[in-house]
């Protein structure tokens, strides 16, 4: 037996040819978006919000390829990953939502990306009189000590705390993009204050600063 308002949505949608059908509207994201390889969380969330407008029988699922992760019939779609991709690249993330208006059954897909960068590195040489000249010069324990960031980190404001008198480095991989502009907390360029080093071996470009800085928290953006 079907309701009063289905009922009324099948005469509505036979007498103006369809016309009048809202169909059901989706949202779908990843949380987190993206993430560097080496600093990977602990969780991540595949979360959307089904409006059904006047799409009957909701259900969903989420797929990726061939492969289904999670189903439902909620207006309300929340997933954990049970297995964190950890590996550079994009992965694709499907939500599938199957509806009807009462006579026939359709479907809509919503899509949403999960990105594995390489790392960015940000942080400070703890020597006042050590400099970054050539690729080499940037050592196992200088880069050790270096804090990762992935790209959506470093294109909104970041900290970087200096606790000695060494300079600032900021390591880009190509990954990233091309780099045009360092800018500071009022939005004004530091590009002028760094130098760079391109270091093709391991597709990343060094930004070192021309000098030494007095211990203090220093704020940057990086600009693509």
């Amino acid at each position: 037996m079907i309701s009063g308002k289905q009922l009324k949505q099948i005469l509505d949608y036979s007498f103006t040819g369809g016309t009048s059908f809202t169909i059901p509207s989706v949202t779908f994201i990843s949380t987190p978006s993206d993430y560097p390889y080496d600093n990977v969380p602990g969780a991540v969330t595949l979360s959307g919000v089904i409006t059904p407008n006047d799409g009957l029988n909701i259900s969903w699922t989420i797929t990726e390829g061939v492969a289904t992760l999670a189903s439902g019939t909620s207006n309300n779609v929340s997933h954990n990953l049970v297995t964190i991709p950890t590996t550079i690249g994009t992965k694709t993330y499907n939500l599938n939502v199957n509806y009807s208006d009462g006579v026939n059954n359709y479907s809509i897909t919503a899509t949403t990306s999960l990105v594995v960068t390489a790392s960015g590195l940000i942080g400070q040489i703890d020597n006042p009189v050590t400099d970054i000249v050539v690729p080499g010069d940037l050592t196992g324990p200088i880069e050790a000590a270096l804090i990762s960031k992935s790209q959506t980190e470093v294109i909104n404001l970041f900290e970087i705390v200096a606790a000695d008198t060494g300079r600032l480095l900021i390591v880009v991989p190509y990954s990233f993009g091309t780099l045009t502009d360092i800018q500071d907390n009022t939005d004004l360029t530091a590009l002028d204050q760094f130098n760079v080093v391109d270091d093709p071996t391991n597709s990343r470009k060094i930004y070192v600063s021309i000098l030494a800085v007095t211990p203090a928290t220093y704020n940057f953006k990086l600009v693509f």
